[in-house]
């Protein structure tokens, strides 16, 4: 018996990346073509003022709280993922987690994946023409776009190894539960 799934392990290391790519750029806001404001997750759900790339502070823009499920999502993964392995690992669990623990920590793990995506791709889908449409910039004819920095796929790519990881350890545990219960193989039926 395996003390671990590698499901749990890619959620837990895909949640860690979750979490720091939330402090990354996420997005660059240009005015005409001219970048004008580079801004974090962490920026974008908490809102404020900040001050743009000529050095002058921006009037105060209002936060996501819904985007604050991403950290929230990476960090009950991470805790999750880490107790489960330090528990087997210290002997604290002598024994493998059973199957049924493991099946519901990795559907736990997908569906948390899953809600963070699902909270980012709320927030942002619409942010560009909220912006547009909130500002004089349409009047003034100032053409604002949002476009997507490093920080933004980072997290992105770190949600789907979380929601990987578990369907993953999901998987592994359907697999392999027969072995583990003592239950026989399914057999072919000989024509004979």
């Amino acid at each position: 018996m395996r003390s671990t799934t590698l499901g749990g392990k890619l959620s837990g290391v895909a949640a860690a990346l979750t979490l720091l790519a939330f402090f990354l750029p996420w997005v660059v806001v240009s005015c005409n073509d001219t970048p004008w404001l580079t801004l974090s997750g962490d920026q974008i759900a908490v809102g404020g003022e900040f001050t743009d790339e000529f050095g002058t502070k921006t009037e105060e823009i209002p936060g996501e709280s819904l985007l604050l499920l991403v950290p929230a999502t990476a960090v009950l993964v991470l805790v999750v993922s880490a107790a489960v392995y330090l528990l087997v690992r210290t002997g604290i669990v002598s024994h493998a987690i059973p199957s049924a623990y493991e099946f519901m920590i990795g559907a736990v793990q997908m569906i948390l994946g899953i809600l963070g995506a699902l909270a980012m791709y709320q927030v942002l889908s619409g942010m560009g023409a909220e912006w547009n449409a909130s500002g004089d910039g349409a009047s003034s004819g100032m053409d604002l776009a949002v476009r997507p920095r490093y920080g933004l796929w980072t997290t992105a790519a770190g949600l789907l190894g979380i929601v990987l990881g578990g369907v993953l350890g999901v998987a592994e545990t359907l697999l392999r539960r027969p072995k583990e219960t003592g239950e026989p193989e399914a057999r072919p039926i000989d024509p004979r």
